[in-house]
């Protein structure tokens, strides 16, 4: 996108996903008995949103319980399912 910057200033391309607050947005490969998903995020910290969305690749096909651990120190966010999953990760993750 491109920002002006004011009268008699140049104008600056940004990164539309640095407007919106976007830090990660995306989809996983396609997993296969995973128990632990991690997704790596650059300045990640206590405030940031987090939604994470499972997709199977058949039906009936069941999806375990999770939960998510924010690992500001490392700048990943974990995925933890209780039992393996196997399917899609689909994520957002906005300040």
């Amino acid at each position: 996108v491109l920002i002006s910057r004011g009268a008699n200033a140049t104008p600056q391309w940004v990164s539309s996903s640095s407007i919106s607050g976007i830090k990660s947005k995306n989809r996983s490969g396609s997993l296969l008995d995973t128990e632990v998903y991690t997704i790596p995020v650059t300045g990640l910290d206590s405030n940031d949103g987090i939604s994470v969305l499972m997709e199977v690749e058949a039906v009936p096909k069941p999806i375990p319980n999770y939960y998510i651990y924010r690992d500001i120190t490392n700048g990943k966010v974990e995925v933890h399912f209780t039992a393996p999953f196997t399917g899609f990760i689909t994520w957002v993750i906005v300040e």
